[in-house]
């Protein structure tokens, strides 16, 4: 989703283009209907919790359509250097629905937003998934929360488990 150039002055705006869009859907249209589906794009697609002045992913509409119709069950981001995992709503469509959204702050940059370096552990599959957020104590990484979702549906409606 990153761009090397844009009709904004603010460079950090990304989005995927229609091609990239489509190309998502073919692919995932060949994967095994058992697997996982994880996607991996640099802005995000939702804001975090509490809110951001930043810019999410461009033609947000359409990128939602293509992971509600490719069957994504995961996607992960970074973009904002903060941590943090949601239900993702897809909506649209005959069968709207939802993934689950992993963003995470930074493991190595200087450039913090509030939050200390971390990342995240995800284990899980299609049955269930387990995210764990791991933050830098100044000596070692130590993990400060986990969120565990499941999918009511094969790839679609993830919810949070308490």
């Amino acid at each position: 989703s990153a761009r090397p150039a844009g009709w904004h002055l603010d460079w950090s705006r990304g989005q995927l283009s229609r091609d990239q869009m489509d190309r998502l859907n073919a692919l995932y249209g060949e994967a095994d209907p058992e697997a996982l589906r994880v996607f991996v794009v640099h802005h995000p697609p939702a804001a975090p919790p509490h809110g951001t002045p930043r810019h999410l992913i461009g033609r947000l509409r359409e990128f939602t359509d293509a992971l509600r119709e490719a069957g994504v069950d995961l996607v992960l981001t970074g973009h904002f250097h903060m941590s943090y995992t949601q239900a993702l709503v897809l909506p649209g469509g005959m069968a709207p629905g939802t993934c689950v959204l992993s963003s995470v702050s930074t493991a190595t940059s200087h450039r913090l937003k509030g939050e200390p370096n971390g990342f995240h552990v995800i284990e899980g599959d299609v049955h269930g998934l387990t995210i764990s957020d791991w933050a830098w104590t100044g000596t070692v990484y130590q993990e400060r929360r986990s969120w565990a979702f499941a999918p009511e549906t094969a790839h679609g409606n993830w919810r949070p488990l308490a």
